[in-house]
């Protein structure tokens, strides 16, 4: 969550500015919330591993599902 980013796009549909948050800081309370706008666009990337796992959790469990089934 450390490389979260906030893009600001003007009316007109140009970006504006882009600012790098600590978005893990914000959801402890440890830093103020920023006051967002309309037209502003939150990116937060997904960690890797963090999708490597749960993929991996949810194919273990369908494998496990089909052996029980297989089973009876």
């Amino acid at each position: 969550m450390g490389k979260t980013k906030i893009m600001h796009v003007n009316p007109d549909g140009v970006r504006t500015e882009i600012a790098s948050i600590d978005l893990k800081k914000i959801l402890n309370g440890q830093v103020k919330d920023l006051e967002l706008i309309a037209g502003d666009i939150i990116y937060v990337p997904s960690s890797q591993l963090r999708t490597y796992l749960e993929l991996t959790s949810k194919g273990v469990a369908t494998s496990g599902a089909y052996i029980i089934l297989a089973r009876y």
